[in-house]
């Protein structure tokens, strides 16, 4: 409710009264012509309250300052010259009180506003010329203006301000991902309002328009779930603007779509992913083909500290090619047939969408190899398996952001926290800050601080090397700010998504010298271009 009252109260709306506009008033035998030169408002003061649980809104507020500058044209009859006076109407004060509704109609949010009682000062003005006996039609006049003026204003301005904050996706909404397009139809399908203020139903379904990729064979859709309370509070009891709850099924919905759009029918080479040929540098160019038969899922896990579910991609076939200098052909390496599952986290990408993040190790399964015109032992596929695909998953994973977030016209949303929202784990919950856009332009970066062992890149102690022995090593970034998302790199690969995180565990890495990058992005939602970097040796 703070955000729609700044809003309203941050509207320009002595620059919507329209000038101009021309009154007549025949008094006796003159004939007035009024014009309405321009306005001006010196504040408004707008308070929106809850006063039921349906979307019902009690509009309380008042504008101050208003100003007029005005232009009678006084056609007296012959033989008296025409004359002009011109002048300033003033009004101290215009309150205003009226009843707000919020409703979801055929998927849009609209909201109405009734029983609007208008309140003026007496106006005021410069005249001296003016006799008495004129003066009171002539107040009555500018009156009568300014009630009909500022309560169309408010029964035009503050429903459309209203409606175009809460109604926060486009009907028409399509995201593009690479060469593939996804379609989210998220449409409203009920309001209520809750004493701190608005909660909206939605109802979502993400198709593919593009079909390059398999039809989906089977569903990982779970029964219907009760949704549960929606929250602004975080698990750590840290207040936020906006609480939004997304089902298990709609994160599925969107592997389902980016599947069938073909998002996952990849080539992957050492352009996308430098690690892929880094790995043997004898080996020549390399590249991994993954073809899949069926989209993966995840199934969210309440109880997992690690991570927030466990995908599972079945049944797919991963080649893994050579590039022959002298043939100038493509030999197949090895391919196989396999099922993959691993921990996955969820974050956001750089334009407000949820995707997904892995964390620790996939388990592989294989199900069939083919080995070409190569003579590999089981032994030697699985290990190039386990070599390669820890590599190339992430780059995969992070590629799928069909699941959009809210918008809201003037302002970004700073990701606070994502959580498993119930005990069955099958709603997602995320809360976040509204930061205006004016406030962002004018923001500043913070700088970002990464650490390996107690040794930083950044600030006093200098770069450093540290050698680390174990399955995982620990980048600490915790910041020194308060609403603060990191991301990284490994080895020149892809960035991930924004999490707010005060570490970063990188599980499985190869034994070898190692380079992370580690980005920030403030609570004012600016990116620190000045990323940090850490570099260590695995053993």
């Amino acid at each position: 409710i703070s955000e729609i009252t700044t809003l309203l109260e941050g509207e320009a709306i002595g620059d919507m009264i329209p000038g101009g506009s021309l009154y007549n008033l025949d008094v006796f035998v003159a004939e007035f012509d009024i014009y309405v030169d321009g306005a001006s408002l010196g504040g408004a003061d707008v308070d929106l309250a809850v006063t039921g649980a349906n979307g019902n809104f009690n509009l309380l507020g008042d504008f101050t300052d208003i100003n007029a500058d005005f232009r009678v044209k006084i056609d007296w009859p012959w033989p008296f010259p025409n004359s002009t006076i011109t002048g300033t109407g003033t009004i101290d004060r215009a309150r205003f009180d009226g009843d707000v509704g919020v409703s979801a109609n055929n998927g849009n949010v609209s909201v109405s506003l009734s029983n609007l009682d208008l309140d003026l000062d007496r106006i005021r003005t410069d005249i001296s010329s003016f006799p008495d006996w004129l003066l009171t039609p002539f107040y009555e006049l500018f009156e009568g203006l300014f009630g009909n003026l500022f309560g169309g204003l408010i029964e035009d301005l503050v429903p459309d301000l209203i409606a175009g904050f809460l109604d926060t996706f486009l009907a028409d909404l399509e995201i593009d991902l690479g060469d593939s397009t996804i379609k989210p139809l998220i449409l409203a399908q009920s309001v209520t309002s809750p004493s701190a203020g608005v909660d909206i139903v939605l109802d979502s379904h993400i198709t593919a328009v593009t079909t390059t990729g398999p039809k989906n064979i089977g569903s990982a859709f779970g029964s219907d779930a009760a949704i549960p309370a929606p929250t602004t509070t975080t698990p750590g009891g840290v207040e936020k603007d906006i609480g939004v709850i997304v089902s298990e099924n709609t994160l599925n919905q969107a592997l389902t779509a980016v599947t069938e759009a073909g998002l996952l029918n990849l080539s992957i080479g050492a352009q996308e992913l430098p690690e892929i040929g880094g790995i043997d540098p004898d080996a020549g160019n390399i590249r991994i083909n993954i073809t899949p038969t069926s989209a993966p899922s995840i199934d969210l896990v309440s109880d997992l500290a690690a991570g927030l579910g466990k995908f599972t991609w079945n049944d797919f076939a991963l080649e893994i090619e050579s590039y022959n200098d002298t043939t100038a052909e493509w030999t197949l390496y090895v391919g196989v047939i396999m099922n993959v599952g691993v921990t996955a986290d969820l974050g956001i990408t750089d334009d407000n969408a949820i995707a997904f993040e892995v964390v620790g190790l996939p388990s592989v399964e294989v199900l069939d190899i083919d080995l070409g015109s190569f003579v590999l032992s089981a032994n030697v596929v699985n290990d190039l398996i386990e070599e390669y695909f820890p590599i190339v998953l992430p780059g995969i994973l992070n590629s799928i952001a069909a699941i959009p977030l809210p918008s809201f016209g003037g302002y970004g949303l700073n990701l606070g926290d994502l959580w498993v929202a119930d005990v069955d784990a099958n709603f997602v919950a995320l809360a976040g800050d509204l930061v205006t856009d004016a406030a962002r332009a004018g923001a500043t970066a913070s700088r970002t601080f990464a650490s390996v062992g107690s040794v930083q890149s950044k600030g006093i102690f200098g770069l450093g090397t540290v050698v680390n022995s174990g399955d995982v090593v620990t980048i600490d970034v915790s910041g020194s700010e308060d609403g603060m998302a990191y991301r990284y790199s490994v080895d020149g690969a892809p960035f991930g998504l924004w999490k707010n995180r005060t570490e970063v565990n990188l599980y499985g890495l190869r034994a070898g010298d190692h380079e992370v990058t580690v980005c920030s992005r403030n609570a004012m939602m600016v990116v620190d271009t000045d990323c940090d970097v850490v570099t260590f040796t695995t053993e």
